[in-house]
């Protein structure tokens, strides 16, 4: 966690959402796109539903020495290449372990999750967003990136609240108010004055992750290919029941009614694998000091896109 969003915005209308956002923080002039007139980029034009890492995406910054504007907006790709293909940092260790890196923040959509109770082979994704109807009403997720140009970032997570403790043990850190943003962007402002990440690093519930709406959508989502507003449409798990799906959907209709259970899944109790989300008959490894997840093998989890595999591919001929 995180390794999959969606932007339903297009350029014009992305611009405009983040300008009314960043307008509370008083800081006065304009925004400076610096990803205007380029024909590709992920997220950087028209709206994209499925957001992967290795995808070319927009990130807000304060502007560097000479540059015009407020604030910024430019490209940069979720990930970092190193000895591993780094796509999540915790957000209790990036002081010590990710320095040099700048702060940015990553406006959302939603992000997609995993629910992996039922087994490996029945992973269910969930579209997490904020309950309000405004599609330019965008969650603001705490990145830190390189300073390369084009650069490459990271999503900052942190332990998961008790609201969504079912469904992953990670989930992003997400910068609530107009005073959380400033705060992180502004990089004469020590860390330790994030109140989001003092929370996280505190190992303290937020919950303002209550706030979140989820709704069950199409497995297609695993495959970055799939894009279109059909990504984030709600499914019916009634549709098909099955044996093995009937706990889920009598779960899932306990969750509507009266609202995430404080701990996972009561349907299962996952063994190693199904925990972990194992590919099949491959292995994963997970950093102490990040959350990004690094494939041994040629089988690739649901979430993780083909970009994101072929990096961790080449990081594996490296090592060998």
């Amino acid at each position: 966690m995180c390794g999959r969003g969606a932007c339903t915005l297009d350029r014009a209308e992305y611009n405009k959402a983040i300008e009314e956002r960043l307008a509370l923080l008083r800081l006065g002039g304009k925004l400076n796109d610096t990803t205007a007139g380029k024909e590709d980029g992920g997220t950087t034009g028209n709206a994209k539903y499925n957001v992967a890492p290795g995808t070319v995406c927009r990130v807000v910054q304060l502007p560097k020495d000479g540059e015009a504007g407020a604030y910024v907006v430019r490209d940069c790709g979720w990930g970092i290449k190193g000895s591993r293909f780094l796509v999540n940092a915790r957000g209790e260790s990036i002081e010590q372990k990710f320095k040099g890196l700048r702060r940015c923040v990553f406006f959302l959509s939603g992000y997609y999750e995993w629910d992996k109770s039922l087994g490996p082979s029945k992973k269910q994704p969930y579209y997490f967003h904020k309950k309000t109807a405004d599609p330019a009403d965008l969650l603001a997720v705490a990145c830190l990136c390189s300073n390369h140009n084009p650069g490459s970032f990271v999503v900052v997570t942190r332990a998961a609240t008790s609201t969504l403790s079912w469904i992953h043990d990670r989930v992003p850190l997400l910068l609530h108010t107009a005073e959380d943003i400033r705060q992180w962007l502004d990089e004469t402002t020590p860390l330790s004055d994030s109140a989001p990440l003092r929370l996280c690093v505190k190992q303290e519930d937020d919950k303002e992750y209550g706030k979140l709406a989820f709704h069950p959508v199409s497995k297609e989502v695993g495959k970055v290919a799939y894009q279109g507003p059909d990504c984030i449409k709600k499914v019916d798990l009634t549709a098909s029941p099955s044996k093995a799906a009937g706990g889920l959907v009598q779960w899932v209709v306990s969750k509507e009614k009266f609202g995430s259970p404080q701990k996972r899944s009561p349907l299962a109790s996952p063994g190693k694998a199904a925990r972990s989300g194992s590919p099949a008959g491959g292995k994963r490894k997970r950093d102490a000091d990040d959350d990004a997840v690094e494939v041994i093998d040629d089988g690739a989890d649901p979430e993780e896109g083909p970009e994101e595999v072929d990096q961790q591919k080449k990081s594996k001929k490296l090592r060998a």
